[in-house]
């Protein structure tokens, strides 16, 4: 539930890491936020994340920050990136197979 804190640019390293890490045969798993990455639907996107958090009756400038920071220092990459980016760091099998509103979650495995 942390991918999106890493930036694009350590992304794939980060996962090779891990892979080198991991046992031959091993699953993992990875969950976090992914959605298109295209407009209108990043906007939309990251409008429908803000609002599904937001309190009852939350103040519209607390809303705007949180849209804004999501926008400003979040890594989020489209789900055909993410799942791009696992098989680049050597990871198979790559499913999806968790979609909840802004978060998917995905397994892989190292053959």
């Amino acid at each position: 539930m942390t991918f999106h804190f890493i930036p694009r640019e350590q992304r794939l390293a980060t996962l090779q890491h891990i892979y080198r890490r991991l046992q031959p045969g091993a699953a993992l798993t990875l969950a976090h936020i992914s959605f298109p990455q295209t407009e209108p639907e990043q906007s939309q996107w990251i409008a429908r994340h803000v609002g599904y958090s937001a309190a009852p009756g939350a103040d519209p400038a607390q809303l705007q920050q949180a849209y804004d920071t999501i926008r400003a220092k979040l890594t989020i990459l489209a789900p055909d990136e993410e799942e791009e980016m696992l098989r680049q760091a050597g990871f198979t099998g790559v499913s999806l197979f968790y979609a909840g509103l802004s978060f998917r979650g995905w397994v892989v495995y190292k053959p």
